[in-house]
């Protein structure tokens, strides 16, 4: 203040409420803001103000509006990036992963209904996004960030889930738009999916929600460039988590944010698509020269191994060539 006074907000992180510290009065005193009884952390749209009056009082006012839920939601954001860092060793994070984790994090206020106008993905709770728990069960916090995807391109995650609730969030940083177009055309650029398989061969697309909580679906969402699977019950067994790039230019990474009583999978998986086996023509003659041009990817997280490339003539019932080839790393292509 106008006396070099100084004043900081901060989160304590033993109750996650938040904190002023002032040395107003000599010595650092420190006033709880946060006066409610709720264990919950952040509130999007609301701040309460304290300033000091001569006597040292603490006096409190509160309002609401994007002013303070801007403050509120960026000093949540340094205390994920600061986790991020500290605890992971990711000390450049994305900006995809910092707003995966808030999101997966967040808490659905009164009767489960999210997404909607009102709250969103929910209230923030920073405690929730980088230390997840169900009631008082400890969860499972898995991060799978950075990989590329180009168009037609997909990457997929085995999770081994045991009960509890399942979060999963996908974030990423799209590509400008043009300003030339028109303002009814989709403003996504690069349209990324979340594909959730059940270990019984359920599906579950991002964003297909009914009172806050995911439905079996395979509607693609073409529109937003975050997208949530939230299963409130998953069956225990092994989940496909699969992240397909289904239009767009290449996407420079995402961010992929899972919570629930989970661990990855390891493990390969090599995978063709329709156009991975192309002929320089469409008749051949006798005696003349074909060019076959053939690619494929490891969609899963581990390196394959060697392995063998097999050309075989489906009408002679006989193998014309094989080829071994050196392991292929994930996300790459060959």
């Amino acid at each position: 203040d106008k006396n070099d006074h100084k004043y900081v907000a901060y989160q304590d992180r033993s109750s996650s409420k938040l904190m002023i510290a002032t040395d107003k009065s000599g010595s650092w005193d420190n006033y709880l803001v946060d006066t409610g009884s709720s264990p919950s952390n952040m509130y999007p749209g609301y701040m309460t103000s304290i300033a000091i009056d001569q006597d040292a009082t603490p006096l409190y006012v509160t309002g609401t509006g994007s002013s303070m839920a801007t403050a509120v939601a960026s000093g949540a954001a340094l205390i994920v990036r600061e986790y991020l860092g500290q605890e992971l060793g990711l000390t450049e994070p994305d900006a995809s992963l910092v707003k995966a984790m808030l999101i997966n994090g967040a808490t659905d206020l009164g009767q489960p209904d999210i997404p909607n106008p009102s709250e969103g993905w929910g209230e923030l709770n920073v405690k929730q996004s980088i230390d997840p728990y169900n009631g008082s069960t400890k969860l499972d916090l898995l991060i799978d960030t950075g990989r590329g995807l180009g168009p037609g391109d997909a990457l997929v995650q085995q999770v081994d889930v045991q009960g509890s609730t399942l979060d999963i969030t996908l974030v990423w940083t799209d590509q400008e738009g043009s300003v030339s177009a028109s303002d009814l055309a989709p403003k996504l650029v690069n349209n990324l999916d979340l594909i959730v398989t059940s270990p019984s061969g359920s599906v579950y697309a991002g964003n297909s929600f009914f009172q806050g909580f995911s439905t079996i679906s395979t509607s693609s969402d073409n529109l937003n460039n975050v997208e949530r699977v939230r299963i409130e019950v998953p069956e225990v067994g092994v989940w496909k988590v699969e992240v397909k790039s289904s239009a767009g230019v290449f996407q420079d990474g995402y961010s992929l944010v899972i919570s629930g009583d989970a661990q990855w999978v390891d493990h390969s998986d090599l995978t063709t698509s329709p156009e991975s086996l192309r002929i320089t023509n469409d008749v051949i003659f006798e005696g003349e020269q074909l060019l076959i041009q053939m690619k494929w990817r490891n969609e899963g997280n581990i390196a394959t191994g060697n392995y063998d490339v097999e050309i075989y003539d489906v009408t002679e019932q006989q193998s014309i060539s094989t080829i071994t080839m050196p392991p292929l790393g994930p996300g790459e292509t060959e």
